[in-house]
């Protein structure tokens, strides 16, 4: 037996489907990373509290698959679902900024301290005053 032989002798008969999984993540691109970005804040709170999968599965009066499900990023949450998230974990899953209201108070903080930088992250301004 040649080695070709051999090679086609442990390929699998199967094909693997793995063009459908990447089909399917590229079309599902926008909706998965916000779901894992809400998983990574879900498991970092779970941490914090102390609390398990099953334990929070309890409080949503879900199974502990589905919420296993929700951690690995892999569901798309309803609006309810992360509601219910948010009132069983006692966190903020998901915040609207106001990009009006947010660019005047950039602008009257920068007419204040004369700031040349700033990144908004959370609820906080991070800024480089006085660059040159």
């Amino acid at each position: 037996m040649n080695k070709l032989q051999k090679l086609r002798d442990l390929l699998s008969k199967e094909k693997s489907g793995w063009h459908t999984d990447v089909e399917w993540r590229n079309r599902n691109a926008d909706w998965i990373d916000y779901s894992f970005n809400i998983a990574v804040r879900i498991l970092e709170t779970l941490d914090a509290l102390g609390m398990t999968q099953k334990e929070l599965a309890l409080k949503l009066g879900v199974t502990p698959q589905y919420v296993n499900r929700i951690v690995k990023g892999k569901e798309n949450l309803s609006l309810e679902t992360i509601a219910a998230l948010e009132k069983a974990l006692e966190v903020k899953l998901i915040t609207i900024v106001d990009e009006k209201a947010l660019n005047k108070k950039f602008l009257e903080l920068n007419d204040r301290f004369k700031i040349c930088h700033y990144e908004f992250k959370g609820n906080e301004f991070d800024m480089f005053k006085n660059c040159a």
